[in-house]
């Protein structure tokens, strides 16, 4: 089931099986982001899984939540919560590599 881009695409979205199709333009809407990002994530690996139709790339519905709980931060309290797991990371991965 491919979805085409609507008025309502964020809602259809989260109302479609995981197996709908979307293209860019609305997953770009349900990210919060612009078609540019997320072509650009496309060319680094960086961002969801797509397939191509044509010219076309289309993203499954359950491939963007993958995403998202891949990519969301943890549940914190306090952007300083943020900072110290990521000044933690930060230090395990230079002891990684000494």
């Amino acid at each position: 089931m491919i979805k085409s881009e609507s008025p309502h695409s964020i809602a259809d979205f989260w109302q479609s099986p995981p197996n709908a199709l979307f293209p860019r333009a609305a997953v770009a809407k349900v990210l919060g982001k612009s078609v540019s990002w997320l072509e650009r994530k496309a060319l680094d690996g960086d961002g969801p899984a797509f397939c191509k139709l044509d010219r076309h790339a289309l993203y499954s519905k359950q491939d963007v939540v993958d995403f998202i709980e891949k990519t969301a931060s943890r549940r914190v309290y306090s952007t300083s919560e943020l900072r110290t797991k990521a000044a933690a990371q930060v230090e395990n991965s230079r002891k990684a590599k000494a």
